[in-house]
């Protein structure tokens, strides 16, 4: 929590920072552990192909990802910091990703 504040500190807002801190670290939990998943299965696994790219695909649009970083590893190194940096982005990603929505 001293993170969540200090991250929400350094750029300004106080708690109304400080929630979507905590929003963006949600989201990144929820994208590695779907990484972290399909990691598991073997390279050839059609989800893993199917799923990976689509995941894949989404981190390119939003701009989290670089041309060159085209690896599931490369998920599971995104910080808070990287997706903060990008305002706009941030707010977009926030709005699609950082929703309750009910699961299928």
């Amino acid at each position: 929590q001293e993170d969540q504040h200090a991250l929400a500190g350094r750029n300004g807002a106080g708690k109304r920072k400080a929630g979507e801190v905590w929003r963006v670290q949600l989201v990144l939990a929820k994208l590695r552990k779907a990484a972290r998943e399909l990691l598991t299965l073997e390279t050839k696994d059609p989800k893993r192909l199917f799923e990976g790219s689509a995941l894949m695909r989404r981190m390119f649009r939003y701009g989290l990802l670089e041309a060159g970083e085209n690896k599931l590893d490369h998920i599971l190194g995104l910080t808070v910091n990287k997706i903060n940096g990008q305002k706009i982005i941030n707010r977009r990603f926030l709005k699609l990703y950082g929703q309750n929505r009910p699961s299928r």
